[in-house]
């Protein structure tokens, strides 16, 4: 008797766990619709560009000259890759700073004394956990002890 009804719960258990989430509550998934593409350059420096006039305020002006400046670095920097197949030796990563500096440059001809500021201190962290943890400081806990 014992055999039989703790038999029982156990598969009745097993059922409860099997239906335990519905697909009603499910979580909801992207739909699958192929595989996950890379953004084309043009799109890649759209929304580049489109963070660089939130950022440092530009004008339409500003922006379209920005837009072609990234376009330019983006597709050159795809034919870098591209030329490398992924393996980066010292020589073309020599090339690519080449190629980041000159963007940099033609970049802050196009800009204001104060978006150049801006421009130059960094992107601000846009909500990524890694850059917002705070950097081990020394406690006094954990400080050297002093002789």
């Amino acid at each position: 008797m014992k055999k039989t009804s703790l038999l029982t719960i156990l598969i009745a258990f097993m059922a409860m766990s099997t239906f335990a989430q519905t697909p009603a509550q499910a979580p909801t998934q992207a739909p699958a619709s192929g595989p996950r593409t890379m953004p084309t350059p043009e799109e890649r420096a759209q929304r580049q560009t489109d963070r660089m006039k939130t950022d440092l305020n530009l004008t339409p002006e500003q922006y379209q000259k920005v837009l072609a400046i990234n376009k330019d670095f983006i597709t050159q920097n795809e034919a870098l890759r591209a030329a490398n197949k992924g393996q980066m030796s010292e020589e073309s990563k020599a090339k690519f700073q080449e190629l980041r500096k000159s963007k940099d440059d033609k970049t802050i001809a196009v800009l204001t004394a104060e978006q150049r500021t801006k421009y130059q201190s960094g992107p601000k962290p846009r909500g990524n956990v890694n850059n917002m943890r705070p950097t081990p400081a020394t406690t006094p806990a954990t400080a050297p002890a002093a002789k």
